[in-house]
């Protein structure tokens, strides 16, 4: 019985999945046909996704818990440690916004696509050439006035530790004059972590098996690019700030 609810639990998740990338076409053409802007076309993803992003989480019974100083944010680069693509529901849960993610999740089967028609910016993370380049195309999006969320780890890990944060992409925000909003995330429960060699499909089944899972994220305030010397200085007032969060977490 316990076998069969959680193949029931994977077979939701997998069509809520497809009928998100089903409306998510429809409204590519219409927002072509009707001419849209570029920024309101990116709003549109951001909300579409937080929709989706919201009833994925309910079918996987995740429980969210925020810190009270959670605020709304309507603008800005979001940063946050990276445990999983459970992150991503979650945070776009919250806050809509676009992501920021690697050339090698756009080129995978099924979640290339979904991320694809969800807005997500995609970099190639070891060319530093190009990491420029897209930094400018990250600008651009923060611009338009749609948060954008970067995993400044550059992978997810089993949740156990911190990886010191990379500085290049908060250039972006340097160069679009918008506030970093540092968040910390955490989970009660490890099946979440999907790092190294797992592969989607097993993961997502081991989650469905989970009975409830509890989310929590944490707002850890508000940095303002002019008052640092470099995106440097300002990706390590980052990860100061989250190895804060994270020592805390590990307490309580």
């Amino acid at each position: 019985m316990v076998e069969a609810r959680s193949y029931f639990k994977f077979l939701r998740v997998i069509l809520t999945f497809v009928v998100f990338m089903l409306e998510a076409i429809l409204r590519e053409g219409g927002s072509f046909l009707l001419g849209n802007r570029r920024s309101t076309h990116r709003q549109m993803q951001a909300e579409m996704a937080s929709l989706y992003s919201d009833r994925v989480l309910k079918i996987l019974n995740i429980h969210l818990e925020t810190s009270d100083a959670f605020p709304s944010i309507r603008k800005g680069l979001l940063v946050c440690n990276h445990w999983s693509y459970i992150d991503v529901l979650v945070i776009a849960k919250l806050i809509p916004s676009l992501f920021i993610t690697s050339v090698e999740v756009k080129n995978s089967i099924g979640l290339g696509w979904i991320t694809q028609l969800a807005g997500c910016l995609f970099v190639e993370r070891r060319s530093r050439l190009k990491l420029e380049s897209e930094s400018q195309t990250l600008s651009e999006a923060l611009m338009d006035g749609v948060p954008v969320t970067l995993f400044p780890e550059g992978t997810s890990t089993d949740g156990s530790k911190i990886l010191p944060y990379r500085a290049a992409l908060f250039q972006s925000a340097i160069d679009a004059k918008v506030p970093i909003h540092n968040l910390h995330i955490g989970f009660d429960h490890g099946s979440v972590a999907y790092y190294g060699d797992l592969e989607f499909g097993p993961h997502l089944l081991n989650l469905c098996k989970q009975k409830e899972i509890k989310a929590r994220i944490s707002y850890l305030g508000e940095l303002v690019p002019e008052g640092f010397e470099n995106r440097k200085t300002i990706a390590l007032q980052s990860y100061t700030l989250a190895l804060e969060a994270h020592s805390l977490a590990s307490h309580q």
